[in-house]
């Protein structure tokens, strides 16, 4: 996986692990969603293009803080 595809999923995975510190996990999880896709937006019109492949590891990055978050409230709250 290329170094791109890395940061894509470190950052959903840090956006939403913030995120559900002060929001519902499904809040959570929607803006992160807003987030990449807007940064895939962005880059359609003034950047590098849109790529489905750094929305993948979004999504990836998204499904790994949810089991975090989710095994963190079953096991220490």
């Amino acid at each position: 996986m290329a170094m791109d595809g890395v940061l894509h999923i470190l950052c959903s995975l840090i956006i939403l692990l913030v995120l559900s510190a002060f929001c519902p996990l499904w809040a959570s999880v929607c803006l992160t969603v807003v987030v990449g896709i807007g940064k895939e937006v962005y880059d359609r019109l003034w950047g590098s293009g849109f790529s489905w492949k750094d929305l993948l590891c979004d999504a990836a990055g998204i499904v790994i803080g949810i089991i975090i978050v989710l095994l963190f409230k079953h096991f220490w709250t």
